[in-house]
């Protein structure tokens, strides 16, 4: 039976100063029980007790921070099987500076804010949840320098992603090599399970899936393209052979209307100068006119009659290469869709 209500709203409190608050929290995270230097600000800390005085846990909500001094733990097995997997001996015990971390606890689970800190010398963070039954759900990144890899790097990271590798997931070591570990399951038996960004499945089965559906859709991408590639292609030639066609229809009707004005001058001319007295001449000069005009008249309906001719030819070439490239391309819902 709930007799009563155990608050706080304190600025700064130790772990040891709340017998009640270390009850509580020990249950959520027992990894504090190893950290004797953490202490809380700024918490709210609000729980029904029962006729014990004792802690009714699912009716805990807190919020706050929590913080530790720079310290060495040991015994923590997440960051024991990260260091053998590594191969960094120095996780075993690991040293760790100051840490500030924000968290909350409502509907019987812990919720840790993203925050970083730095562990033996590397940039660290960390987020995650754990519930009241001690099953956790965390993701750890770790930047680790190359050089505490050893001189094979590559080889002490096979056993990580080296089968991803394999499958076309590339792990490049630079001088820093970014690390993601998901922790989940039990405190105290949590699975460990690298993540490699953009495949942070649950299990190696479902990055396994993520990875071939991910092909697939790169081999059909890849289709795609080269059929649009080839489409367009086929599309340029055909724009280009009319282009070239319309302009030699052209061409060669600007050169006969040329050569008809250049013909008509030449006849014209040989009238005026046969002609042997003024009155003459003003009739071959009329008729030299007339003849000039009809030769050009004629030769612009060559060049306008060839123009259209060739805007048509332009127009049926747009036409089918506008067929060409927007025929869907199998594979591409998109272009089927709009179809």
């Amino acid at each position: 039976t709930v007799s009563s209500h155990f608050n706080v709203n304190m600025q700064n409190m130790s772990l040891g100063k709340s017998a009640t608050a270390f009850r509580a929290f020990k249950t959520f995270a027992p990894v504090l029980q190893k950290i004797n230097t953490s202490f809380f600000s700024d918490m709210k800390f609000d729980v029904a007790l029962d006729d014990q005085m004792n802690p009714v846990l699912e009716s805990l909500n807190a919020q706050g921070n929590l913080h530790t001094e720079s310290l060495q733990i040991q015994g923590i097995n997440v960051l024991q099987k990260i260091g053998k997997l590594l191969k960094i001996n120095s996780l075993q015990k690991p040293e760790i500076d100051r840490i500030k971390a924000h968290f909350s606890i409502a509907d019987g689970t812990l919720k840790v804010n993203p925050f970083q800190f730095k562990m033996n010398g590397m940039q660290a963070g960390l987020q995650g949840t754990v519930k009241l039954d001690n099953q956790m759900d965390f993701m750890l990144n770790i930047d680790i320098p190359r050089n505490k890899l050893g001189s094979n790097p590559n080889a002490v990271l096979e056993s990580v992603v080296g089968k991803l590798d394999k499958l076309g997931l590339k792990t490049q070591l630079d001088t820093i090599v970014k690390m993601k570990f998901r922790i989940k399951g039990d405190y105290n038996h949590p699975k460990l399970l690298p993540a490699i960004a953009g495949y942070e499945g649950n299990s190696t089965r479902e990055i396994l899936q993520e990875v071939a559906r991910d092909k697939l859709q790169e081999a059909a991408t890849e289709t795609v393209d080269k059929a649009r590639k080839q489409a367009q292609k086929k599309a340029d030639e055909i724009l280009a052979q009319a282009q070239k066609q319309a302009d030699s229809l052209v061409a060669q009707a600007e050169k006969l209307s040329q050569k008809l004005q250049k013909e008509a001058q030449i006849q014209a001319q040989a009238l005026i100068d046969k002609a042997n007295n003024p009155l003459q001449k003003i009739g071959a000069k009329v008729a030299a006119d007339k003849i000039n005009q009809q030769a050009e008249k004629k030769g612009n309906l060559f060049v306008l009659k060839a123009r259209e001719k060739a805007a048509k030819i332009l127009q049926k070439a747009q036409e089918k290469a506008d067929k060409i490239i927007h025929t869907p391309v199998p594979g591409n819902k998109d272009s089927e869709k709009n179809e």
